[in-house]
């Protein structure tokens, strides 16, 4: 769906997501462990911005003691492997608005995943800040970093086992679901990029309270092109919330010192 254009009334008719209000293609909801945050890259996100307020209010509002797992999906990318540097809405140029949009509330407030599309090809990164990997804490790793594979059963059960409770948040890209692929992806990928395939697939989403798992199904053969395993402590939910409480309550002590 589009910003209202034409294109997309039919869909926002027809399709009923719980929107705000007409026009306002944001929304969250909790399926099992995981909550859900769906927000527009076609709508204003910028710092200040009705969307951007909203989004920043639902991530500190979020029981992670009832739903461990936090999985934020748009259009398109906050990351992506892509040479299209066009000024104004080319990948990179919206990519990095994106980055300075949201980025720190989602490392802040512990997101796990995003889910983005545009790009018509998968893609994951590392655990990421900046543009740099950070330390991902694996339990077992299954697979080496196997980049720009073509064919469809490629990397075939390959996967990655992750400590998610001391990650940061790891950016998919599952553009790739049945129309002519992007190939203007970067022959030579930054060192983020764990995983970079250009076939067609769907995702698959597998969660418990402790262990979240995706799995990029490839389309010809049912193969698994991908794999990404996250997994936290039980308790992990509640220490969370318990920490968020405790530091909120320093900061009201610090502010009523100061104003003493």
């Amino acid at each position: 769906m589009n910003a209202g254009g034409e294109c997309g009334i039919p869909f926002e008719l027809r399709m009923r997501m719980p929107l705000p209000g007409r026009d306002e293609p944001w929304y969250s909801f909790n399926y099992g462990p995981i909550h859900f945050i769906q927000y527009s890259t076609e709508h204003a996100f910028h710092r200040g911005s009705e969307q951007h307020s909203w989004l920043l209010e639902d991530l500190a509002t979020v029981d992670r003691s009832l739903t461990p797992w936090l999985i934020v999906g748009g259009h398109r990318p906050i990351y992506i492997s892509s040479t299209n540097t066009m000024s104004g809405d080319g990948d990179q140029p919206v990519a990095a608005a994106l980055r300075e949009a949201f980025e720190a509330a989602f490392v802040e407030y512990k997101v796990d995943l995003t889910l983005h599309g545009h790009h018509h090809s998968y893609q994951r990164t590392c655990p990421v800040i900046d543009y740099r990997c950070q330390k991902p804490t694996p339990s077992t790793t299954t697979t080496s970093r196997k980049l720009l594979d073509d064919n469809s059963s490629s990397g075939s059960g390959s996967g990655v086992v992750l400590d998610a409770s001391k990650s940061a948040p790891i950016h998919l890209v599952i553009g790739n679901g049945g129309f002519e692929l992007s190939l203007n992806v970067d022959m030579q990928p930054a060192d983020i990029w764990q995983s970079i395939k250009l076939w067609w697939g769907y995702l698959r989403i597998q969660a418990t309270g402790t262990e979240l798992k995706t799995q990029m199904i490839s389309d010809s053969d049912g193969s698994v092109m991908d794999s990404l395993t996250l997994r936290k402590p039980k308790e992990w939910g509640t220490q969370y919330m318990a920490a968020r409480k405790t530091a909120a309550a320093v900061v009201q002590l610090q502010e009523v010192l100061v104003e003493v």
